[in-house]
């Protein structure tokens, strides 16, 4: 009987913890991807600190520089896939594309024009 739970934890084990390079790979592509997620929100945030120290606080403004970011953060990690960016962001397709419109925002380049 305990060599039974011993086998059955160091299958599990391996389940977690799977020596494979192909899983080392995988897990290697995670951290990277989480590392560019994380750079991409820090170049957010100092740039979202110069624009508030520099305008003041306008609240419509925040909203609009928050949502086109994240919309341009779901396009990226989606590789512009719409359908799955609205998924990603929980909001409906046709929501996305009224966004889209709305803060001219370009799925193929990922920059916003600044004209209204």
């Amino acid at each position: 009987m305990r060599n039974s739970t011993n086998t059955a934890y160091s299958i599990q084990r391996k389940d977690i913890f799977p020596d494979s390079e192909t899983s080392l790979q995988a897990r290697l592509g995670l951290v990277k991807e989480l590392t560019m997620a994380l750079m991409d929100e820090l170049k957010s945030l100092e740039h979202t600190d110069e624009n508030r120290s520099a305008e003041g606080l306008d609240f419509n403004a925040e909203v609009r520089r928050f949502e086109v970011d994240l919309i341009c953060q779901a396009l990226r990690r989606t590789g512009g896939h719409q359908t799955r960016a609205a998924r990603l962001l929980g909001i409906k397709l046709t929501t996305l594309h009224d966004k889209i419109k709305r803060y001219n925002i370009d799925p193929q380049n990922l920059e916003v024009s600044r004209g209204n």
